[in-house]
């Protein structure tokens, strides 16, 4: 296929995915058909009709350009002629997405007799015979080129059917379609489809063990002998990929059949599927006979998963154990994160009275293998138990809060039985006060009954999907977040707005106060140079109080200092205390050589970032520890970036604080939803969504731009997408806004002519659009180089690829740096920033500048830091203003 046609543009509907996701699930389901009931309707084929689909039989091809059936990689059912996405059913078939051949085989249903013609489309290769006809030949390794057979006179009724089709690399699908006596042009419908009369895969029990490296396949009968060749005939697909598994007869049990990956297989991953084929023909027997066609889905009971090195710091007693909202603490707090009780549920299942039937370590999400689950649920249960310290005086002058980093999407929460709390949204953080729910003595309990049906709503997702392949990656349920409780006065603090004016040499401190908050109630804040005090202010709760900073140190990514901030709010009863920190910058848009430049603390600068997603192998959406939290971070500042780009995703607020303290500048992503058709509630849930996001992290020096939109995922109209710029732009004047990153892209509604920047997209590139009157110019995504290292690739195969992939890392960094040379000249004239893809692998997306454990690293670093180092000093003397 084209390497760039399934680009980070490319829009899946959640009916796209469905459709996707169904291939894999009806392969499974009638791979797991007993023998018995295969035999039976095989006996009555007469009076039944066949099963459903087309025998598949999966092999993978010797090389890009042979497009022959070189190697079995396993046996099922094709359900459909027409899928918009075959990666997941290629992947679950043969184990890889690159050089696949499949032959399906069954009958055509006809419905009358007459002259019919046919249609076909793909990428890549196909052809179709009828009855041993051919009708279709298109077996090449071109891609989307249509079609069309001469006619072809059928009788009504099944005719035998054929059809192959090969896959090279990137995207893959087939579409079929027909015209016939009485009907116009059509897809083939699914139910024309049926297997071959003699299809019946004897249905066998398997096992894996625990370490995810051995599988055992239990035969009908003793075998004496295993052929010297049967290994061209069995295959192991585990979690998507293939074994190339040495075989044995448990030497204790002649009917086992043992399979033991290679030392270079990836093991069978924790709750992932693992499928052993044999096509019948490898002369394997048994004392029943000669054994036919089989496809077990083996009883996975492997603990291993792919994994960075802070996996092994997880435990249940010390899951994420650091403070969870730096720019706001207090003193007294409690750790909720831990082993919690859990469990799948319906939408109308009545709450549980009792235990839970699981576990699951909080808060990695139900996903994550570090959450023990590794599974998804659409509704799911927590519930854990918590003690009150009796010092916190909760209903004693003190309300007890309790608070949640993020919980995807929807939630309910209970507190011994007593509802307290309704939130939507999975990526921003909620308070319920529970004073009144909890007792005074003993244990309390806490209830979360959770919906998350991912992208097969109009939510917000960003690159979640039920259906992971290409550039979406395996989905975020539930708690993901930390989990903490705290007592606060009965008038306190509820927030902080914090504004820095560079010009004025002051900060705006705005508190917003608790409420019931009376008007007698003051609020002071102090702010501290480490222990110096540099100035105070002090006035009434929910007005901008000016504090002044004499001779202010700026932040910059340079030079990222931080004021530490102490502010009281006081009613004469009731006294509140909450630490802080700010940092004095400004960012704007100027003039520079004549056209508009993004200015950092007055002065141009380049806002040179990395595309970063923030996924892990082992925690998903969650990082496993606060260190590898900031590890990337520390990345891109040894590699010498300025700024990262926080891709359809928004992280918890530590994360922020690390961005704030190493000193990187934050373009910040709004998470996309996957309709651009959405209903006028979603439309008002989305807004709602982005205002409340803004707001959690608007006191954030890090924080210097808002993306509302990326490539049209999710885009309404142009006109909605300016509006909501300007919205944001009046919420938070003080940071630019980006109405759409690649604007020239993909699914994309047009240029608003909203917001600060005008942002386009290009891959290899970069792309260099120019400033216009109002806004400055940016590369909001380029590069996209793709350097496999064997070893450190997740269980998931049909990442996008760009072509031109490196061979090596000498080659990589090459790459990198001819790229970003590239981009010099553009910044000394008219572009403000750039953002290159990306900073790590995810999953089966392999162009990351460090693979996705983040255990090596795929560039030379000092040759990348010493060209981004030029490429920042270039965009700092545009205009000739460098000083």
């Amino acid at each position: 296929m084209s390497p760039g046609r399934t680009t980070p543009g490319s829009t899946r509907t959640p009916a796209t995915r469905r459709l996707a996701a169904l291939a894999p699930l009806l392969l499974g389901a009638a791979l797991l058909t007993p023998a018995s009931f295969a035999q039976a309707e095989s006996a009555t084929a007469s009076a039944a009709t066949p099963a459903q689909g087309l025998r598949s039989d999966c092999y993978l091809s010797s090389d890009s350009t042979s497009l022959d059936f070189a190697t079995y990689t396993s046996t099922g059912i094709q359900p459909s002629l027409n899928v918009k996405d075959l990666i997941p059913t290629l992947r679950g078939c043969a184990g890889s997405t690159l050089n696949v051949a499949a032959h399906w085989t069954g009958t055509l249903d006809v419905p009358a007799g007459g002259a019919y013609t046919f249609y076909i489309k793909g990428d890549n290769g196909f052809r179709l015979s009828l009855d041993g006809t051919s009708v279709i030949d298109h077996w090449t390794t071109d891609w989307d080129v249509p079609t069309q057979s001469q006619p072809v006179t059928l009788t009504a009724g099944r005719h035998q059917l054929a059809f192959d089709y090969n896959q090279g690399n990137g995207g893959a699908y087939i579409q079929t379609e027909w015209s016939g006596p009485g009907f116009g042009r059509q897809p083939v419908p699914d139910s024309a489809l049926h297997v071959p009369d003699d299809y019946a895969p004897l249905d066998l029990a398997s096992t894996v063990d625990t370490t995810g490296r051995r599988a055992v396949v239990r035969l009908p009968g003793r075998v004496d002998a295993l052929p010297a060749d049967l290994t061209q005939h069995l295959s192991v697909i585990a979690g998507g990929r293939r074994w190339a598994p040495a075989v044995a007869t448990d030497p204790h049990d002649r009917s086992a059949l043992v399979l033991t990956a290679a030392a270079k297989d990836t093991p069978a991953a924790m709750k992932s599927d693992v499928r052993i084929s044999y096509d019948g023909k490898g002369g394997l027997n048994t004392s029943a006979g000669p054994l036919g066609v089989f496809s077990s889905l083996a009883r996975n009971n492997s603990t291993w998963y792919f994994a960075t090195q802070w996996a092994k710091d997880v435990s249940p007693s010390n899951a994420l154990p650091d403070y969870p909202r730096p720019q706001q603490t207090r003193r007294q707090w409690a750790n909720l994160n831990g082993t919690w009780q859990f469990q799948a549920t319906a939408q109308d299942a009545p709450l549980p009275r009792g235990r839970l039937s699981g576990k699951i370590l909080v808060p990695y999400p139900m996903e994550a293998p570090l959450s023990g689950v590794a599974e998804h649920h659409d509704w799911s249960l927590y519930q854990r138990t918590f003690t009150v310290p009796a010092g916190w005086r909760v209903g004693s002058g003190n309300r007890l809060h309790l608070n949640f980093g993020a919980v995807d999407h929807e939630a309910w929460v209970y507190v011994n039985g007593k509802p307290v709390a309704h939130h939507t949204g999975g990526y921003e953080a909620f308070t319920a006060d529970i004073t009144d729910a909890v007792t005074r003595h003993g244990d309390q309990s806490v209830l979360l009954k959770i919906k998350d049906t991912t992208d097969a709503t109009e939510q917000a997702t960003g690159k979640q999907s039920r259906d992971p392949s290409g550039i979406w990656y395996t989905p975020t349920s539930g708690i993901w977040q930390t989990v903490w409780m705290e007592p606060v006065p009965e008038q306190s603090v509820d927030s902080l707005v914090l504004t820095p004016d560079v010009k004025s040499g002051t900060v705006s401190v705005t508190v917003r106060p608790s409420a019931g908050t009376g008007r007698t109630a003051r609020v002071t804040a102090t702010a501290y140079d480490g222990h110096r005090r540099v100035g105070s202010v002090s006035g009434r709760p929910g007005t901008a109080l000016t504090l002044r900073v004499p001779h202010a140190k700026l932040w910059s990514p340079d030079s990222p200092f931080l004021y530490d901030l102490k502010v009281t709010l006081d009613d004469g009863r009731s006294h509140d205390s909450v630490g802080s920190y700010f940092g004095m910058r400004s960012v704007s848009i100027g003039k520079a050589g004549g056209v508009n430049k993004i200015e950092l603390n007055g002065k141009p600068t380049f806002l040179l970032a990395t595309l970063d997603q923030g996924f892990w192998p082992d925690g998903i959406y969650t990082a496993p520890t606060d260190a590898a939290l900031r590890s990337d971070l520390q990345l891109h500042k040894q590699l010498g970036f300025n700024t990262v780009r926080k891709h359809i995703k928004v992280e918890p607020a530590r994360w922020y604080y690390w961005a704030d303290r190493l000193g990187l500048l934050v373009w910040q992503d709004m998470p996309s939803r996957n309709t651009d058709k959405a209903s006028a509630a979603s439309n008002a849930e989305f807004d709602k969504e982005v205002h409340e996001i803004v707001d959690q992290h608007i006191s954030s020096p890090s924080v210097v731009m808002w993306t509302m939109m990326n490539e049209g995922w999710g885009e309404q109209s142009k006109q909605s997408t300016g509006e909501l710029a300007d919205a944001v732009k009046r919420q938070d004047p003080t940071r630019l806004v980006d109405a759409h990153s690649g604007v020239n892209c993909c699914a994309s509604k047009g240029d608003s002519g909203r917001g600060d920047v005008i942002d386009h997209h290009l891959y290899h590139g970069p792309a260099n659009p120019a400033p216009d009157a109002t806004r400055a110019a940016v590369d909001g995504e380029h590069g996209g180089y793709s350097l496999t290292i064997p070893g450190h690739i997740a269980g998931v195969a049909g990442g996008q690829d760009y072509g031109d992939g490196p061979a090596d890392i000498a080659e990589m960094t090459r790459t990198y740096v001819e790229n970003t040379s590239r981009l010099i000249p553009n910044a000394a004239a008219g572009l403000s920033g750039s953002v290159f893809t990306q900073i790590s692998d995810v999953e089966g997306e392999l162009n990351g500048l460090i693979t996705y454990d983040r255990a090596v690293l795929k560039v030379y670093p000092d040759q990348v830091r010493d060209i981004n180092r030029r490429l920042i000093a270039a965009g700092a003397a545009a205009g000739g203003t460098a000083r």
